[in-house]
């Protein structure tokens, strides 16, 4: 079965400004991850996310399958809702352009 790290996750769910840090915050943040960013046990019985790694390792790598890839996705949608991403305001420079 494809396995995807959270980088891979966030180009395939597309959506702006939410990339592979903030869907760790966001996990984080719900409950669905520690503070190692290891998932807890009931998320990796359920198949939806992976530690991608032996139990031996210590580095975690989250790992999702496809089914995974959906629930983060919807995870995200879902915590956007309640907390959306503060739009940042650009001042326009003396010549009246604004830097992207």
């Amino acid at each position: 079965m494809q396995k995807y790290n959270l980088s891979q996750v966030s180009r395939i769910i597309l959506i702006a400004k939410v990339g592979r840090n903030k869907i760790y915050k966001i996990l984080r943040e719900l409950g669905y991850v520690d503070h190692t960013n290891r998932p807890f046990q009931k998320y990796i019985d359920q198949g939806d996310l992976d530690d991608g790694r032996p139990k031996f390792m210590i580095h975690t790598t989250l790992a999702v399958g496809l089914g995974g890839v959906g629930f983060i996705r919807q995870v995200v949608i879902d915590y956007l809702k309640d907390h959306p991403i503060p739009k940042i305001e650009r001042k326009p420079k003396q010549d009246g352009t604004i830097d992207i």
